[in-house]
């Protein structure tokens, strides 16, 4: 009973602090083509010098290349990291830094999923605490000092990366991988960029994992017991949005309204939990996807609806919708995105 209470004072205790990232101002490019506008405000930001962390794929299929030109025009030297494994481990960022350091570079700019944006707020976190490891700064508020500026262009619709104050790296103890996340108000991005041209390419089963991780984070941010107003609000227009544009994104992905709204759910469900955490499905969801190698949102997709039954009478009812229609029209929709 005792370590109940005290574990329900610490969570009181630590949903004061991170509601302080409500207040915090974070510039919100959201439109298609929308990378296209970050040229200008560098220029207007006086950034000459830029790192950019992405992928092998976006570097060798020349989706870049406007953005590149655009650059170019405007006198900004861009220098490309893409040593980044689904899984990035602590070298990447390691890499990541010292090519930071050696160019000079001024800023951060991050194109990819969560494993690309995660590793630029790791570089970023060592470029302001050159002297600290990445071991050092796990857990919570272990950084605490102003990145460089970081903009974040997601290019998958789940994590919400680009809205939250975590990163996850994969370390190896005792010879065995393992992941822990490196969680600062710090790590929030300054500018959020969400395209959804860079979306469209997507596979239907990754449209479908993330956008079911997406929908998770939402939904456990808002059944958080110390929710304050602001992130029910967003978390409501994140469980509408999803339900509403993924079945039209999974069935054909080049439509841009539908990946649009897919994006702005998932920063929406990455604000929300970055304030008000998630709870039993990811924790389950974790394990389950470790041991057994399974896609993370297709681990909470299959989840969300036993842990939400589980709740009971416990579930708040002041949805906008009723939770039982809600679960009965997710799990046709499950069986829909796995067949």
């Amino acid at each position: 009973m005792h370590s109940i209470f005290w574990f329900r004072t610490r969570q009181w205790v630590l949903s004061r602090v991170l509601h302080l990232t409500e207040h915090k101002k974070q510039t919100l490019l959201a439109a298609p083509d929308a990378v296209l506008l970050l040229p200008a405000l560098f220029r207007k930001r006086r950034i000459s010098r830029i790192l950019l962390v992405t992928t092998p794929g976006f570097v060798r299929r020349g989706t870049l290349t406007s953005l590149l030109d655009g650059c170019k025009k405007e006198n900004i030297s861009v220098t490309i990291f893409s040593e980044i494994a689904p899984d990035p481990q602590i070298e990447s960022v390691e890499q990541g830094f010292r090519l930071y350091q050696q160019i000079q570079a001024q800023a951060i700019l991050a194109i990819g999923g969560g494993s690309v944006l995660d590793t630029a707020k790791l570089i970023g976190a060592r470029v302001c605490c050159p002297k600290k490891t990445v071991p050092a700064m796990r857990g919570l508020l272990k950084v605490r000092r102003k990145l460089p500026p970081l903009f974040a262009v997601p290019t998958t619709a789940g994590t919400g990366s680009e809205a939250t104050a975590a990163a996850v790296i994969t370390d190896c103890i005792d010879g065995k991988p393992y992941k822990y996340a490196v969680n600062d108000l710090c790590l929030i991005p300054d500018t959020a960029v969400l395209d959804p041209r860079l979306t469209i390419s997507l596979p239907s089963s990754m449209t479908a994992d993330t956008g079911m991780d997406a929908l998770t984070h939402a939904m456990e941010a808002f059944l958080n017991l110390f929710a304050s107003r602001s992130v029910q609000n967003a978390s409501i227009e994140a469980v509408c949005e999803n339900f509403h544009a993924l079945p039209e994104a999974w069935r054909d992905g080049s439509r841009l309204a539908a990946r649009q709204e897919m994006l702005h759910a998932s920063y929406l469900a990455g604000f929300a939990f970055t304030n008000n955490f998630v709870g039993y499905v990811h924790a389950i969801a974790h394990a389950v996807g470790a041991l057994y190698h399974i896609p993370h949102g297709r681990a909470n997709a299959v989840l969300l609806p036993a842990v939400l039954r589980e709740y009971g009478p416990a579930l708040r009812l002041n949805l906008p919708f009723s939770p039982m229609r809600f679960l009965s029209a997710e799990i046709p929709f499950l069986k829909r995105l796995s067949g």
